[in-house]
């Protein structure tokens, strides 16, 4: 009712899929090959007006959510200006989204962050990609949470040990944990707000082969 032409938003996915308010971390999360931006016009519900236009960002393996909000940015606002020359020359069309290939997420929330030790080790690094650089994974040791920040799957077998337990630590310090499916490598922690190694972690938390990281489902 205000607006002289349209009021239109730029939504950070490649609508209608990952409707909702951080859509990018769930597609971290997921381990999605592309992203996006949309110009849509606002519709009564959020993310469902017409779309105007469209911008595809694919994904370089291992991104984190901040990386792909800083590419995205150029992204959109290169899109912004194609918007501004269709509205300049009369051309500010919308085609309806697709219901049928829409999908929706909740914010990511802090209970998104906690690590399924008993899921793969490629879940656990796309669990700590898809918080950082605010954060990273969250798991729990002897009742306390700690913030695993970057990780690495360790290709074959998941060996011996018991799910969440460290198995080993490598000759740089680093822990080896045995996942449900495989082994990560935690490389480092976020530790009272400094990016600590692995080695680092071990000597002040006391991780030694044998600890065991409690598994949240998530």
């Amino acid at each position: 009712a205000v607006a002289k032409l349209a009021t239109i938003n730029f939504h950070p996915s490649l609508l209608p899929r990952h409707r909702g308010g951080t859509p990018n971390r769930w597609v971290v999360r997921w381990g999605e090959t592309t992203t996006g931006v949309t110009a849509h016009f606002v519709a009564p519900t959020f993310d469902t007006g017409e779309i105007i236009a469209q911008e595809v960002l694919s994904i370089v393996d291992g991104e984190t959510w901040g990386e792909i909000e800083r590419r995205l940015a150029k992204v959109a606002a290169a899109l912004a200006m194609r918007v501004v020359d269709n509205i300049e020359e009369g051309q500010l069309t919308g085609q309806p989204q697709n219901e049928s290939d829409a999908t929706f997420e909740r914010s990511f929330k802090r209970e998104n962050q906690f690590i399924n030790w008993r899921g793969s080790a490629l879940d656990v690094m796309r669990t700590c990609n898809a918080m950082r650089p605010k954060s990273g994974g969250l798991t729990i040791y002897n009742g306390k949470i700690f913030c695993l920040w970057e990780t690495a799957v360790i290709e074959g077998n998941a060996g011996d040990g018991e799910v969440g337990e460290v198995i080993a630590v490598d000759s740089n310090g680093s822990l080896i944990v045995r996942c449900g499916n495989g082994r990560t490598r935690i490389r480092s922690f976020l530790h009272r707000g400094k990016l600590i190694s692995g080695a680092e972690a071990a000597r002040r938390c006391g991780f030694v082969a044998g600890a065991k990281f409690m598994s949240v489902d998530n």
